[in-house]
């Protein structure tokens, strides 16, 4: 197959996906390994990920990274088939959920994930979390799955353990304008929250 054919049937998927495209989704519309690799080669699709690329010349920016390792999670599905309500949704979390929300200021080391069935990563960079998530603690930022902003407060009061780290998350969230205050209290208690209240 040529590069123009290639990249057409590429662009078919890449045009709803933040420009990516990945190895599994190429290979289903007939693109193989060995051409994205020459395509990459001649610079008109970049690396972003293992087994994920962009299109050359599409607009980035730093959620980048999160979205192609949310993509890797599924990589057969296109991003349009998943639902944050799905029975085996992968959902950010942590630090992860906390940049996407553009809240606090924690450093991500690595992309944190939660998901109601057990899933392993040979990624050093992922880690995956087995846990239920209610409903209403979930929701979908620019087209990702994410805890709502109650919730990736109360998952950061747990995994963080650091109550002036989540204080500054509250903080920003409450300046946003976005914080549920009644359901925070019900996810973190009112102890806690009268701690992180304090320190903001």
């Amino acid at each position: 197959m040529g590069s123009r054919d290639a990249l057409r049937l590429i662009g078919a998927v890449t045009a709803y996906q933040w420009g990516m495209v990945t190895s599994a989704q190429a290979g289903a519309i007939g693109v193989t390994r060995l051409e994205l690799s020459r395509l990459a080669a001649d610079g008109l699709l970049e690396r972003v990920a293992h087994g994920v690329y962009r299109a050359s010349g599409t607009p980035g920016d730093e959620l980048d990274p999160l979205r192609a390792a949310w993509l890797s999670t599924a990589p057969r599905r296109l991003a349009h088939e998943r639902r944050v309500t799905d029975p085996d949704a992968v959902v950010f979390a942590g630090a992860s959920a906390a940049r996407i929300h553009a809240i606090g200021d924690l450093w991500v080391d690595r992309f944190d994930f939660v998901s109601p069935v057990r899933r392993q990563s040979q990624r050093r960079d992922i880690r995956y979390r087995k846990r239920s998530i209610d409903a209403r603690d979930l929701t979908t930022v620019g087209g990702l799955p994410v805890l709502s902003v109650e919730a990736t407060i109360a998952d950061l009061e747990e995994v963080v353990g650091d109550l002036s780290l989540v204080a500054d998350v509250v903080r920003d969230a409450a300046r946003a304008g976005t914080l549920d205050t009644v359901r925070l209290s019900e996810l973190v208690g009112t102890a806690v929250l009268t701690q992180v209240t304090e320190l903001t």
